[in-house]
């Protein structure tokens, strides 16, 4: 079954980092991006009876200058098998560019998709603290949902199951850089990184090949209880 369902955005949290980077300062205006149309997700039918008329799923997205959705993680779905239907339905989404003083800049935003009121567009009146409050008793009976774990609620460790390509970064007088970068990004239900961002070091050059290099990285798939799960995780980049 598909159903349309309605895309509500919550929080603008941070312009991606890397060669795309841009600070908000205070004398700059932000135009949030819109979604264009509304998006349709492909429920299972093995799960079609589990999912009820209020159930929404919260997202993080990371926009490209275009409005195209080129990353996402999910932080808390109905049920976890919602994840692939989400994906192709992330996919294929455009939203207007956000804008910066006039020009088109990429970006992080959060924000819920409801799932369970296939083709109802409507507004709806959602406060952050009161959506978080609602959900975490109304969620609280239900195993299959899908959130955001601590590594120590996971059934096993994480490990890397593959590390990629080491990297050299070389000045524009061919010079090898040295020098740290700390990354922050989310590990999906997949055990792939998702949403990597790497914090301000004062060399965009390293923290480019920061995110290249995490970007490749494998995890074993998190569980909890057996259920898929999603684990936010920071790590320090060396270059020597």
């Amino acid at each position: 079954m598909k159903h349309s369902v309605v895309f509500f955005l919550l929080i603008f949290l941070s312009l991606t980092g890397g060669q795309s980077a841009l600070a908000v300062q205070g004398s700059e205006e932000l135009v949030a991006p819109e979604l264009l149309a509304p998006i349709s997700v492909n429920i299972p039918p093995a799960i079609e009876h589990l999912v009820r008329e209020s159930d929404m799923a919260t997202v993080k997205l990371r926009l490209d200058r275009t409005g195209r959705v080129v990353d996402w993680v999910p932080l808390e779905l109905p049920h976890y098998r919602l994840a692939g239907p989400l994906e192709v339905a992330l996919k294929a989404a455009r939203f207007s560019p956000a804008m910066v003083d006039g020009q088109p800049v990429s970006i992080d935003i959060t924000g819920v998709i409801n799932i369970g009121q296939g083709g109802r567009i409507g507004v709806q009146s959602v406060t952050v603290s009161d959506f978080i409050g609602g959900r975490m008793d109304y969620m609280g009976a239900r195993p299959n949902r899908l959130i955001i774990s601590s590594e120590d609620d996971l059934d096993e460790p994480l490990r890397v199951i593959n590390r990629g390509q080491a990297r050299a970064v070389k000045s524009e007088s061919g010079e090898i850089l040295k020098g740290q970068v700390w990354v922050e990004f989310y590990i999906g239900p997949e055990g792939h990184p998702r949403m990597v961002r790497p914090e301000d070091s004062g060399q965009p050059a390293l923290e480019q090949a920061a995110r290249l290099t995490v970007e490749e990285f494998d995890f074993n798939p998190p569980l909890s209880r057996g259920i898929p799960t999603v684990v936010k995780a920071r790590i320090l980049v060396v270059f020597s």
